[in-house]
């Protein structure tokens, strides 16, 4: 792992190395553990004072946790993340409400989100979403409301899409630019 040389730390499985510190250039010790779980042997960095306030007898606890199967090892908790991939609308929303949830239109796209968007393709998996299930969705709308009304529905399904994107839980829809097509088939009926 470390190329830099390790110390003891006085607790079983926990070691230090020094290195420089990126915010103020300074020595910094970066903590590591060592352990082993279900007959594998792990080892992993734990962090520093400085960013994240590791102390020995912290990493030691964390070892501890890991040794335990409390917390899972950092390799097997990455490779589970990656083989989440299919998300639901509803999913992707809660999501896109929590990160954007200062935005001044956050009531509105919930207002939107709850009326228009659950209620047809809210339980869909992102990548089961196909241009039928917009066009459907848009020709529903268009047929109740007016087209600005149709064109901010179908926005906060492109935002709601893109931000599951940027974040990594979900492909981008199969088809192109998220709804631009219905969109603007929308406005010109």
């Amino acid at each position: 792992m470390p190329a830099n040389e390790r110390h003891s730390t006085g607790y079983i499985g926990v070691y230090y190395i020094v290195t420089t510190s990126p915010v103020d250039g300074k020595p910094e010790k970066v903590f590591y553990i060592r352990y082993k779980l279900d007959g594998i042997a792990y080892e992993e960095k734990v962090g520093s004072w400085s960013r994240g306030g590791i102390t020995p007898a912290k990493a030691s606890h964390i070892r501890a946790d890991k040794m335990t199967g409390k917390t899972p090892p950092k390799s097997v908790q990455r490779e589970s993340d990656k083989k989440r991939t299919r998300y639901t609308i509803d999913e992707l929303f809660e999501e896109f409400r929590e990160a954007k949830k200062s935005l001044k239109s956050m009531p509105f796209d919930i207002n939107r989100y709850e009326k228009h968007i659950r209620p047809v393709i809210g339980s869909k998996d992102v990548a089961a979403i196909t241009p039928n299930d917009i066009t459907k969705l848009t020709g529903k709308l268009s047929a109740q409301y007016k087209a600005q009304t149709v064109k901010h529905v179908l926005t906060l399904i492109r935002r709601i899409v893109n931000y599951g994107v940027y974040v990594g839980m979900c492909p981008p829809l199969g088809f192109g630019s998220p709804c631009r097509k219905s969109i603007t088939s929308g406005l010109n009926s």
